[in-house]
Order: C-alpha cells, then sequence, then structure tokens
C-alpha cells in the first residue's frame, strides 16, 4: 500500500510537471532528480500513471535521453526497461526529424571574383545547379563582372538568393509544371516578398499560373483563382522524388480573421483513371475533395534509393475569388514525403573492431572483416532487418539492400573505385540478413585508406509552412 501512495504522489507531480511542460509549449529545465522518479513512475501499479509518467518523459524530450537510455538498458524492472526503450526510440526519432528540417548553414566569400567562377563556386556548395539564360548581347558583359560578397553561416537558401542578387541575376519562374532540376537564371532582382523560407524547404509564390489545358479552363469555377507555389528542397541534403500530400491554405482579412474561404488543389489536365499511365512517365497523383493534384515527382518505396534527384516540384490551389480580394495575408503548410541520406562512418576501416556500427532506429552494418591486399582493399559486412508480415505470410523484399551505397575514401575525401562486389542473403527467425563482400582499388602502393561510408536513404515526412503577403486590390 506504501508503494502504491508513493507512486500516487509521484503521479501528481508528473501531471503537474506533464501539464506545465505543454501549457508553456515549451522546454521546462527539469532535474536529474525529477527524470529518474518519472522513470520510477514508468513501472507504477496504474496504467495511468505509467501512462502520466511516458508522456510527461516525452514532453521533456532530449534531456531526458540519458537516463531512458541507462534504463532501457540496465533496469531490472521489465515493465520500466520497455517504456523507456520505447521512449528513446520514440525521442530520438523525433530529434531526428527535427535534424532534418534545419537548414544547412553556408558560409561564402568572394572579392573581385568572376561572375562565372561565382556560380561555380555556388552550386558546389549548395548543390543547385544553375543555367544562365541571358540575351546574347549581355552575356559577355555580364561574364566579366567581377562579385564582391561574404556570408557567414547563413542558411543555403538564403545565400543562393543573395549571391545571385550580387550577381544581378534572378531565378527565371518556371513555365510548366514538368521543372528541370535547375535553377534558370536570367537578369534582374527577385521578388522577395514572394519567397518563403521554410528550414530546408523554399517556397515561391509564382507571379501567374501555369498553363491549363482546354479541358480545366472549360470546368474551372468562374468564381475561382489559382495560385501556383513552387518548392525546393536542398538538393544535396533531400531527394525530392516524394509527393505533395493535402495542402492547408488559409486567407486572412486586415483584422487578422481567417475568411471562411475553401481552398483546393487545382485538377490536372488527366483524370483519376489514368494515373497509372502517368505514373510510368513521372508523374504523381492525389485525389483530393474530388481532383487532382500533380506533382512531378515519381512515387517510391520507403528505403529504396532514388532513380534520379529530385529536389523541385510545383503545386496550384484554387481559392475563392470573392475571398482573395478581400484577403491581406495568404498562409498554410505543405505536407512532402522525401527522402534524405543518412551516411554511417566507420573511421580507418583496417584498424576499425569488428562490431556493429549505426543507430538501431535507422540503418546497421557489421564489420565482419577488412584487409589489404596489395592495391585492394576487402570488406567483408552484414545488414540485418526483420521481414514484415502480410496476411499470414512473411516476404522477403528482393529491394531491402539495395537502397545503399558504399564509399572507400582516401584522406583527401576522394573515393576509390569499387571493383567487385557479392552478396549472400540468408533467413533465420524471420530476419534477413546479407553478407557482402566488396573489393575496392587502390592507384598504388602507398594509397592510404582514411574511411569507409555507408550511405542510406530513408523516407521522411516534412511539414512545410508558408506565408506570404498579398498587394491589396482595387
Amino acid at each position: 500500500m506504501r508503494r502504491h501512495w508513493w507512486f500516487a504522489g509521484i503521479a501528481l507531480s508528473a501531471l503537474g510537471l506533464f501539464s506545465g511542460l505543454w501549457a508553456n509549449n515549451q522546454p521546462t529545465p527539469v532535474s536529474p532528480e525529477q527524470i529518474a522518479k518519472l522513470i520510477a513512475q514508468l513501472g507504477a501499479p496504474t496504467f495511468q500513471e505509467r501512462e502520466q509518467a511516458s508522456k510527461a518523459l516525452e514532453a521533456i524530450g532530449e534531456a531526458a535521453l540519458p537516463a531512458l537510455k541507462e534504463a532501457a538498458e540496465k533496469s531490472t524492472d521489465a515493465e520500466i526497461k520497455r517504456r523507456a526503450s520505447d521512449l528513446v526510440r520514440t525521442l530520438e526519432n523525433k530529434l531526428h526529424a527535427e535534424k532534418l528540417r534545419q537548414p544547412t548553414l553556408i558560409s561564402v566569400a568572394y572579392h573581385n571574383t568572376p561572375l562565372v567562377e561565382v556560380l561555380r563556386d555556388l552550386t558546389a556548395k549548395t548543390g543547385v545547379p544553375f543555367e544562365p539564360r541571358l540575351a546574347a548581347d549581355r552575356q559577355a558583359e555580364l561574364s566579366r563582372k567581377l562579385v564582391t560578397l561574404r556570408l557567414d553561416q547563413k542558411p543555403l537558401w538564403q545565400v543562393v538568393d543573395e549571391v545571385l542578387a550580387a550577381c544581378g541575376l534572378r531565378q527565371a519562374e518556371p513555365t510548366s509544371n514538368v521543372l528541370p532540376q535547375v535553377f534558370d537564371l536570367e537578369e534582374g532582382q527577385l521578388d522577395k516578398s514572394k519567397i518563403h523560407y521554410s528550414g530546408v524547404a523554399r517556397v515561391r509564390r509564382l507571379s501567374r499560373p501555369l498553363p491549363e489545358s482546354k479541358a480545366e479552363d472549360g470546368n474551372r469555377p468562374v468564381a475561382s483563382e489559382t495560385i501556383s507555389f513552387e518548392v525546393s528542397l536542398e538538393p544535396q541534403r533531400f531527394i525530392a522524388e516524394g509527393q505533395l500530400t493535402p495542402v492547408e491554405v488559409q486567407l486572412v482579412d486586415e483584422n487578422g480573421h481567417v475568411l471562411k474561404a475553401t481552398a483546393s488543389l487545382v485538377p490536372s489536365d488527366q483524370p483519376p483513371d489514368k494515373k497509372a499511365d502517368a505514373a510510368e512517365d513521372g508523374a504523381i497523383f492525389l485525389q483530393v475533395q474530388g481532383g487532382v493534384v500533380i506533382a512531378n515527382a515519381r512515387v517510391i518505396a520507403p528505403g529504396l534509393r532514388p532513380r534520379e534527384p529530385r529536389w523541385r516540384l510545383v503545386a496550384q490551389v484554387g481559392v475563392p475569388r470573392s475571398a482573395l480580394e478581400k484577403a491581406v495575408r495568404l498562409r498554410g503548410s505543405f505536407d512532402l514525403r522525401a527522402l534524405s541520406q543518412d551516411e554511417l562512418v566507420i573511421p580507418n576501416p583496417l584498424e576499425a573492431p569488428r562490431k556493429v556500427y549505426g543507430d538501431p532506429n535507422r540503418f546497421q552494418v557489421r564489420l565482419i572483416q577488412a584487409k589489404r591486399d596489395g592495391q585492394q582493399v576487402i570488406l567483408a559486412l552484414e545488414f540485418m532487418q526483420a521481414l514484415q508480415a502480410n496476411q499470414g505470410r512473411v516476404h522477403a523484399n528482393p529491394a531491402l539492400f539495395q537502397d545503399r551505397d558504399f564509399r572507400l575514401l582516401d584522406e583527401n575525401g576522394r573515393p576509390y573505385p569499387l571493383v567487385g562486389r557479392g552478396a549472400n542473403v540468408t533467413i533465420v527467425n524471420n530476419v534477413i540478413s546479407q553478407q557482402m563482400m566488396l573489393t575496392f582499388h587502390l592507384p598504388n602502393d602507398n594509397s592510404k585508406v582514411d574511411r569507409f561510408v555507408v550511405a542510406s536513404y530513408l523516407p521522411n515526412m516534412l511539414q512545410i509552412p508558408f506565408e506570404f503577403q498579398l498587394a491589396a486590390r482595387k
């Protein structure tokens, strides 16, 4: 009985702590003693007390991770051990997702640098390729232009736009739904009021809707107006072969009131029954409120390596013209499913311990053997993954391990060529294991091996909020 009242006392304090954390909607400093009490409460007599402790620890977040990891590994209470393990996975996944939303910080420094060299350097640092579309009589003059600019640790997309502005260039607007994975450039200054930076994404409100088919023109309600958006992800960090899911869009008047108007995704010029044919051409169709939105991306299966990098797509939204005339702001969010590249690095693999490397919540590899034979380096690896049951049958997906790239690098980051690759797959107790033998060629006997890198592509759901001021209409 004493144990029950002791847990009940912790439960009341935990409930107050949990309520305070969520009421403020921000992290509140929590002492190690409070965290320890909450972890002890994970093994409380009643389900309600255990749930309260779990929610409170989840609300605490990263600060609770070290103690939770210790409890998951060392606790002798089965319930505490189980709940702590679940919380570790939940919190690490949240932290990983939050990290994916954070923009990459870039630094550039140019002093009387020719424009051509600036664009080349900008591409190398950001992964964004550029294609100048300049009048013939302007190309020679612009090629002699010198740029002086310094930016320290600023978000990638802001660096792109500020460097282009210093060059007297801007990204041209797309002219169709099919976007090349390159920024076409033209002379002029970008209208910053039409740009919203959203973490790893850049949302651009286009000046005009993209061309529509005659069928669409005939079916479009007269009282509706189309607004087009371009969404760009950081190309080196995300491989955008994903899809836009339903969009939330709000129109706000000058008093800050949300206008009661329903925005809908603009239908494409192909009916839903042709989704399969279009998907083969690299298009995705999503059924939304009887309409279909088209994004120039391919459907992917989770964990599969992208067939080609895609980091730009377009969405078009129809809004009632009557509400648009009263609105001063447009805000909303996109949900975008994308792939991110996750890298596992084994330093000095020839001397590294033979053990399992990586994060169990993402992917792991066991280094079985690493040896050098003259100008060859041979690595033996093992990957394991639990199989998924489907209607009572367990299926092995032959593509489970096709989502990884392997690189053996020297001290300067240059890769050695992969010249041999063999694999053997076994299944034991519903766990599929793949043993791999990789052979890399070194150019000479003096070549040094610095690190071995395994790159894996993971699916992520990104929420991309945006907000734009609207020009007053007469």
